[in-house]
């Protein structure tokens, strides 16, 4: 019985984009990373939206290596984006190739060490405008 019931259930075929493998360059890359950024942006993603704004990456053929300050930035970026953009990647790009990976990027982490507390944020807060936003929102000092 139950193998009539297997045989009579409707099929339902996945559909998976296919695209032509275009092939693409660091600045088309560039470019669709910065779209990316705007769509994080337009959607309250904020947080992400920083942490990808201070990334840098390299690309070798279809494999992008995404430069990250630590190991516990890695496991939270994996955990909310990495699937979300790399299919905005292949789509954006046309290229089902499309690897991502992740190395520390340790020299990025020794120059907040480098400074105090303060002095790290006044850097940060340059770069990223809303830390005073939310440093104001929170009342921290």
């Amino acid at each position: 019985m139950q193998q009539k019931t297997e045989q009579n259930a409707p099929k339902i075929e996945e559909k998976k984009v296919v695209f032509e493998n275009k092939p693409f360059h660091e600045e088309d890359l560039r470019k669709v990373w910065n779209l990316f950024i705007e769509e994080l942006g337009k959607n309250s993603e904020q947080s992400l939206k920083v942490f990808m704004e201070t990334y840098n990456f390299a690309l070798e053929d279809t494999n992008i290596t995404v430069f990250i300050g630590n190991s516990f930035i890695h496991e939270e970026f994996s955990k909310q984006i990495k699937e979300k953009l790399v299919s905005f990647l292949r789509e954006q790009l046309q290229n089902n190739l499309i690897q991502l990976t992740f190395k520390v990027d340790s020299s990025k982490v020794q120059i907040l060490k480098d400074n105090s507390g303060k002095n790290a944020f006044t850097e940060l807060a340059e770069k990223f405008p809303i830390l005073n936003e939310l440093k104001e929102k929170f009342g921290l000092d």
